[in-house]
């Protein structure tokens, strides 16, 4: 089975604009054509993609379909910038990322990355994976070891944690019995 680009596109912005009239202000077409390839995409896979709703969202068996379509958007992107045709608009790629590494060392990641426009979750590490099993998010920052279906896994280290405390504070936890010497 082949999946039909302009469909894929279509259900892609549907589900990243929120609605059949946005997505279809964003593809330039009517929202009746936007509505015709949806259909035309579920009744392909056998399956809803689409939850009619406000704001519009993807059913649980949609997920692959929108990473696919978050995928093939950025390797389209490279592909006509390593023709020299540079691409129209730089891809924009959604990753969660917690806090700590934000504020830390991952806007030096970033800096390298020129050429493409994030969309930054802010979300704690412990519960990153679950946008990407939804399909909000290409990647993340995580504390699971096991990769999400589609996704890959590669260790970024050890995170060391040190405490830091004045002196007051250090007496009087002692003084209150922390269960531990500070």
């Amino acid at each position: 089975m082949r999946i039909d680009g302009q469909q894929l596109a279509a259900f892609a912005a549907v589900i990243e604009h929120g609605s059949f009239e946005a997505a279809a202000r964003a593809l330039h077409i009517t929202p009746s054509a936007v509505s015709q390839r949806i259909k035309a995409l579920e009744q392909r896979v056998g399956q809803v993609l689409v939850v009619r709703e406000k704001p519009c969202r993807p059913t649980s068996v949609a997920i692959p379909l929108l990473r696919l379509a978050a995928q093939t958007a950025v390797l389209e992107a490279e592909a006509l910038a390593e023709m020299g045709g540079g691409p129209a608009e730089f891809p924009r790629i959604a990753i969660a990322v917690n806090a700590d590494s934000m504020s830390t060392w991952f806007t030096a990641v970033l800096s390298r990355l020129t050429d493409v426009l994030f969309d930054i979750r802010i979300e704690d590490q412990d519960h990153s994976a679950r946008l990407l099993r939804e399909g909000a998010v290409m990647g993340a920052v995580t504390t699971e070891r096991e990769p999400v279906p589609g996704c890959r896994v590669w260790s970024l280290g050890v995170m060391d944690n040190q405490l830091s405390s004045s002196d007051f504070t250090a007496t009087g936890c002692r003084v209150a019995g922390c269960g531990r010497s500070v």
